[in-house]
């Protein structure tokens, strides 16, 4: 039991970190630093699905392990909607693009419409984490 209870205290704390990511995000964008508000949408993006993913027993030491496990254990088994894996893959192509590429394209509405798809993907996790440790 006590185990069960250190991952819903890691999830839960991932998920408190998330939110952090999002509000810096934003205060990137605001200042147009496009490209590090969208680097910090995605990581927002993330570690909610780290936390999602930790519930369930699972972990990745990547980020594409990540993605795919999302997308196995939690898309394909229809516990969290699917426009959320597009959404996850979309912020991590943006992300490798933002910090990597040398040059880049990205908008200020480019940087709100990730930051957007982030927010979902926490919101929905959220629910979720809470709907299944109330059971």
């Amino acid at each position: 039991m006590e185990k069960k209870h250190n991952l819903i205290e890691i999830a839960f704390n991932l998920l408190e970190k998330a939110e952090k990511k999002i509000r810096s995000s934003k205060i990137l964008l605001e200042h147009d630093l496009i490209e590090d508000s969208v680097s910090r949408a995605y990581y927002a993006a993330f570690l909610a699905a780290k936390a999602a993913l930790l519930i369930l027993g699972e972990d990745s030491k990547t980020h594409q392990g990540t993605l795919t496990l999302f997308g196995l254990k939690l898309v394909k088994k229809g516990l969290l909607p699917e426009i959320l894996g597009r959404y996850l893959s979309d912020l991590l192509e943006k992300r490798q693009a933002a910090d990597y590429a040398a040059i880049t394209y990205l908008s200020k509405e480019d940087g709100q419409e990730l930051i957007m798809k982030a927010e979902k993907i926490i919101q929905e996790i959220t629910k979720f984490l809470n709907l299944n440790l109330k059971k």
